[in-house]
């Protein structure tokens, strides 16, 4: 059964979503599991892209664009993708929609900015986890 943590954010800044979107990556990366980031757009992908390559002072985070990048067997791999991808343990959804095979995934975050257009969609997608019987935590920051 797939875990779902949604995360509430007390920002609505975009860039503030992003670092806390890497410090959930480096986390992951550390446990070594490996992650997809679905993003919403190609500005998204871009920014946290950059974002990780910057996130801390001393290191950053590995990762490839998939479509992009030379295919690789990195743990960390952004895209924005239309269809789930299988062989990943983590995927951060930043989409606000569900994925369509979320048992494709042990895990599954959804971060959830402060701000009301994003809290009504995750509303939404918990109930729709909820009705996939799908193991529910929500963690306020």
């Amino acid at each position: 059964m797939t875990k779902i943590d949604f995360y509430l954010l007390p920002y609505e800044a975009q860039e503030e979503y992003n670092k806390y979107i890497c410090y959930l990556i480096e986390k992951i990366y550390h446990k070594e599991l490996k992650v997809l980031v679905n993003c919403i757009d190609q500005d998204h992908l871009a920014a946290l892209d950059k974002r990780l390559w910057t996130f801390r002072d001393i290191s950053f985070i590995p990762h490839v664009r998939i479509g992009v990048d030379i295919e690789s067997n990195e743990k960390i791999q952004l895209g924005c993708l239309k269809n789930d991808l299988q062989g990943f343990d983590v995927l951060i959804n930043c989409t606000q929609t569900m994925p369509s095979r979320p048992e494709y995934y042990a895990r599954i975050l959804e971060i959830i900015p402060n701000d009301e257009k994003a809290k009504a969609k995750g509303r939404k997608l918990y109930k729709d986890y909820q009705v996939l019987g799908g193991e529910l935590s929500v963690h306020k920051i």
